[in-house]
């Protein structure tokens, strides 16, 4: 008995087996029909990359307007605009009356390719073709503004040339490039094509290699920024805060900040800027700021409704004149596509940023830009996009301006500079300090005369710092800040605070006081100096 049962569970296994061999070989002799259910089923499931493989099968063996449709529509949503509009081409040629959704894909990889007029006319004939109800409507209209705002900015633009940075991009995700702070040629970025997402470094004349052993691990790390002269890394891996100096993170950006975001940006040891939407503000991300004063962070400040719109803003990046503030925005009435990169320039006059200007076509796409970083020279930045023309998916791109990407070389000063900087002695050390005796020393930005540890690695504005022992106070002058416009303020300061004593340094003694204005005359600003110096 115990033996029948064996043998007929057997039998029973080996039917089964010869059933599945049958099913099997009948899907492989009816090889059409199994790439159409299987493209047809990932189709379905929005996975595009997968189901584009079965649909072209599909497609070689049994064309029909519907398989073709829907290539076009995975080979624009993998990015590869030319191999849609081929498609899209076929579809027309065939079709004698093309379905809706048809005539919205081939707006939307005409908008992909900038050919902007062309778009705007296929959205608009799709808009007309189909109901208000119609679950793509509202999408399509939203896109048709933003394409009107691509054909508007297509005619204003910087000159400028683009490139895709050939030597560090490939098939995976490159993206957060971050400029060395002290290799103008050299760059950091992320990247998983090793199965998993580490820091990278680059001179563009060598390999593109890992960034020293002891960051990266098996976990996914991201590089966030320089602190401390560029001596001390700062990163992400995972959700925690790290960097490769011995101070804790916190040191460096606010623990209330990496509580709410990833998206921080370093100024300088005291500057922080990041966005978020954790934080009451005016809708989605917005960009805030934070401070920190006599070693504790402030409370973060919002940048205001010129900034921030109810969309989201975010990666912002603050040029070391502290003026020029670029980011990234999605808000439907000023970007191109979904996210575009923006700036705005600071005004000294009115104590305001004023109106951000979008960087234009040739940067911005019907996809995401995003990552915007400018080198010293004010010529040379770095982006990421994940536009059509890509090598992979996110890829990073350097642009070179033929002009200065800000207006001029002013003095770096925020705001009103007389109003900011004596509220600035005044909060930081009017309370706990007496002025009487307080002592000033102009220090150049290249020459510290004490300790350079104590130097920033930017200059937001001419910085305030105490000496090591605390008994003075510097006075840290910018890469272009003027001698002329500096004197000027420390007589306002000794105006306002007659007790104080203000000693003027220069190459590293004090200035006679009968010398400052034949010292302004000679040495118009820093450059000029450090040019000379450098003779």
């Amino acid at each position: 008995m115990k033996w029948t049962s064996i043998r007929v569970k057997q039998i029973l296994v080996l039917l089964i087996y010869t059933l599945l061999l049958q099913d099997a070989t009948n899907v492989f002799a009816q090889k059409p029909n199994y790439y159409k259910q299987l493209g047809e089923q990932l189709f379905k499931e929005k996975k595009y990359e997968e189901a584009y493989p079965s649909l072209k099968k599909n497609y070689e063996s049994t064309p029909s307007e519907t398989t073709l449709f829907r290539l076009s529509v995975c080979a624009f949503h993998l990015n590869l605009m030319k191999e849609a509009r081929l498609y899209l081409n076929l579809l027309k040629a065939e079709s004698s009356k093309l379905p809706a959704e048809a005539i919205l894909y081939d707006a939307r990889v005409f908008y992909a390719q900038k050919e902007y007029d062309q778009a705007i006319k296929q959205y608009k004939s799709f808009l007309k073709k189909v109901k208000t109800s119609h679950p793509l409507c509202t999408k399509a209209k939203d896109e048709l503004l933003q394409c009107a705002n691509g054909n508007r900015w297509s005619k204003y633009v910087y000159n400028m040339d683009v490139n895709a940075v050939a030597a560090i991009n490939t098939i995976h995700d490159e993206e957060n490039p971050l400029i060395s702070p002290n290799f103008s040629n050299k760059i950091y970025f992320t990247s998983d094509r090793n199965g998993n997402q580490d820091i990278f470094q680059t001179d563009f004349l060598n390999s593109t290699t890992l960034i020293d052993a002891g960051i990266n691990t098996t976990n996914a790390e991201q590089n966030l920024g320089f602190a401390e002269n560029g001596t001390i890394l700062l990163y992400w891996q995972e959700n925690i805060a790290k960097n490769s100096g011995t101070k804790s993170s916190s040191f460096y950006i606010p623990e209330q900040v990496t509580a709410i975001t990833k998206d921080i940006f370093l100024f300088n040891d005291s500057t922080v800027l990041f966005s978020t939407n954790q934080l009451e503000g005016l809708g989605g991300y917005d960009i805030y700021y934070v401070q920190k004063n006599q070693g504790i962070w402030n409370t973060p400040v919002n940048f205001g409704n010129i900034i921030n719109t109810p969309n989201d803003e975010i990666h912002p990046y603050l040029f070391k004149d502290g003026h020029t503030l670029f980011f990234s925005s999605n808000h439907l009435l000023t970007s191109i596509g979904k996210y575009d990169i923006f700036q705005s320039q600071y005004d000294d006059e009115i104590e305001k940023w004023n109106t951000p200007k979008n960087l234009g076509s040739l940067i911005n796409t019907y996809y995401d830009e995003l990552n915007f970083s400018l080198s010293d020279d004010g010529q040379t930045a770095y982006f990421v996009s994940n536009a059509w023309d890509g090598a992979g998916k996110k890829d990073i791109y350097r642009v070179r301006f033929s002009e200065k990407i800000y207006p001029h070389s002013v003095p770096i000063f925020f705001a009103a500079v007389k109003k900011y900087q004596q509220d600035l002695l005044l909060g930081q050390y009017g309370k706990k300090k007496n002025v009487k005796g307080l002592t000033y020393r102009i220090l150049l930005a290249n020459k510290p005369t004490y300790d350079a540890t104590y130097i920033p690695t930017s200059y937001p504005f001419p910085s305030i710092l105490p000496s090591t022992d605390g008994s003075t106070f510097d006075y840290y002058v910018g890469q272009f800040q003027t001698f002329s416009t500096t004197f000027e303020w420390l007589n306002e300061v000794q105006q306002t605070y007659t007790d104080a004593q203000i000693i003027p340094f220069f190459n590293n003694a004090p200035i006679p006081v009968q010398e400052i204005s034949a010292l302004a005359a000679t040495y118009k600003d820093l450059k000029e100096y450090l040019r000379y110096q450098q003779n």
